[in-house]
């Protein structure tokens, strides 16, 4: 049994060749975009944390080393332990495939020029000034430190037109390394992960790249969460940077990886995880003749929640992997009700404190509706009353009632019958007269009957036994 989708193996002669996520149109369109850019560009490639970013890129640069590109890869958050991120970008440029001797002999000239500079650029002057002076020099009064500062104010010129110097011929040294080891496209320099690193760190791969790495020649194409890169800038600058204008200082193109198509990766997952011999057991169908929609309400209750709560590729994946493992509690003859099963596993894997409360029976039943209510989006309400797997108010309602039957409670719990039939809480985003009906309508159907919340919850956490 799997318990994560595996790193996909990239055909080399067809990178998209496995292209789930039919993103393969996009990387055309962007490789078109590199062809305009000969005298350098930084692009970024911006997705939610999870949304197959790495994935994508992996492909695309196959396909232009297919085109004969000569690309470079470098995951930033796997160095982001090195004070100086110069270092690995550096390092990085030896690891494409053209290397040859007279490209040895210059990337050896661009590693002196650069640790020259390396050097240079760690000495500030406010370290200059802390380290020179100290104690003695506070004590020596007024005159001295203005001397001391003088001479150390001096010296930090002296480096400065120094450390000016180096950056030029870094450029130059770098320019005709790119320029050994290139034809006539390029040199796509692939930056991942940067979201993912420290504030210090992200921000510093970011001007190392501008102020160092922009020179003619060389595309930098960048691996970003543009969200959550902006909270490492905000991190370091603070937060009344306009992190905007900061980014659009070091990227020229920033393009937004248009999200899958959701259905069909419901379904990639659903065969990739095996759920079919559970709800196509013969055993089940038999016993469960009065149910027998439970794929199909499965599926759509996974897109449906996936859709409005917004899930990224890599939270959807862990669902489907939570799902199927709990599945192995349950017997042939035990009930499901899909959409509640996969709503609390939902709940398990993005709002796991709050599954906690559920599973400890830890909230009043107006504290549990009023927890719900923050997760639904008022785009899953409808306004029929279908009362299917896609519409949310029912599988609240569902678990209304089965959380109330594990408080030992009946439906007076949930239902006041006197004089009029109402709710005995309130709700403020899910509309009460629905929700009533739905209540109802679970209870004397007796389709929550006998099925406690821990028959759901028990075999999400894993504490049940496996049966099958």
């Amino acid at each position: 049994m799997k318990s994560r989708l595996l790193n996909i193996d990239i055909n080399p002669q067809s990178p998209f060749e496995e292209d789930l996520l039919h993103r393969a149109q996009y990387a055309n369109i962007l490789t078109n975009v590199l062809r305009l850019y000969n005298d350098g560009a930084v692009i970024a490639i911006n997705g939610e944390w999870g949304s197959g970013k790495t994935t994508f890129i992996r492909k695309w640069q196959q396909l232009l080393e297919n085109q004969k590109f000569t690309t470079i890869y470098f995951n930033a958050w796997e160095s982001d332990y090195i004070d100086d991120p110069m270092v690995p970008l550096i390092a990085n440029l030896k690891t494409h495939e053209r290397i040859d001797e007279n490209s040895t002999k210059q990337f050896e000239k661009i590693v002196k020029v650069g640790s020259r500079l390396a050097v240079a650029t760690a000495i500030g002057l406010g370290k200059g000034l802390i380290g020179s002076l100290g104690s003695d020099i506070l004590k020596s009064g007024i005159d001295a430190l203005a001397n001391e500062t003088n001479d150390i104010f001096k010296k930090q010129i002296e480096s400065f037109s120094s450390q000016t110097k180096s950056m030029d011929d870094f450029k130059r040294e770098l320019r005709d390394y790119v320029s050994k080891i290139c034809d006539d496209k390029p040199l796509i320099y692939f930056v991942d992960e940067l979201d993912r690193c420290c504030p210090t760190y992200a921000v510093r791969v970011l001007e190392r790249i501008k102020h160092l790495f922009e020179i003619e020649g060389i595309v930098f194409v960048l691996s970003i969460d543009k969200i959550q890169l902006s909270n490492s800038i905000k991190g370091y600058y603070g937060s009344d940077i306009n992190t905007e204008e900061y980014l659009r200082r070091f990227i020229d193109i920033i393009y937004n990886l248009p999200q899958p198509d959701v259905k069909e990766f419901c379904e990639y997952l659903y065969d990739y995880y095996d759920f079919r011999p559970f709800f196509q057991n013969p055993q089940r169908r038999s016993s469960m003749s009065y149910y027998s929609a439970e794929e199909t309400s499965f599926l759509e209750a996974a897109e449906f929640i996936t859709i409005h709560e917004h899930l990224t590729l890599r939270q959807l994946d862990r669902i489907f992997s939570l799902t199927r493992l709990s599945l192995k509690s349950f017997d042939y003859n035990h009930y499901l009700f899909p959409d509640l099963f996969f709503f609390l596993s939902f709940i398990k894997i993005c709002h796991s404190n709050l599954f906690d409360l559920i599973s400890q029976k830890a909230l009043l039943i107006q504290d549990l509706v009023n927890e719900i209510e923050k997760l639904i989006e008022p785009s899953m309400i409808k306004t029929d009353s279908d009362g299917d797997a896609k519409d949310i108010v029912f599988t609240i309602a569902r678990l209304l009632v089965v959380y109330a039957q594990d408080m030992n409670k009946t439906d007076k719990g949930l239902i006041v019958k006197n004089p009029n039939k109402q709710l005995t809480f309130k709700t403020y985003k899910i509309p009460s007269n629905k929700l009533l009906e739905y209540i109802e309508f679970c209870d004397n159907r007796a389709r929550g009957g006998n099925c406690p919340l821990y028959h759901f919850t028990n075999k999400i956490s894993l504490i049940d036994r496996f049966v099958n």
